[in-house]
């Protein structure tokens, strides 16, 4: 499968969007690209940080963060979270089939 946007490849500290096992998204960091450019046919894995949704989780610096790591581009995964994207770039659309 090619890159689905050419000349866009995930960079370390760049921003994306991260949606969590709901289907929330989150403004994220990315802190690990795993894959090179130059031999990828798709967009890599990555490592991620986010600050936590939950206002109750927080400490002396602040909100806590959520660290989540080799999560796959949206273009890999069919399902509707746990997985990240470029700001511009489409949600997965939701599955409602099998759910109760």
């Amino acid at each position: 499968m090619p890159i689905p946007y050419v000349g866009k490849f995930p960079e370390v500290g760049g921003a994306v969007v991260y949606h969590d096992e709901r289907g929330v998204p989150h403004q994220a960091l990315l802190t690990t690209v795993w894959g090179q450019r130059e031999t990828s046919e798709k967009l890599p894995c990555v490592n991620l940080v986010f600050v936590s949704g939950n206002a109750d989780q927080h400490d002396d610096y602040g909100r806590q963060i959520v660290r989540k790591s080799s999560c796959c581009h949206s273009a890999v995964v069919s399902a509707h979270g746990n997985y990240w994207r470029f700001e511009d770039e489409p949600a997965n659309p939701v599955n409602l089939a099998g759910q109760f």
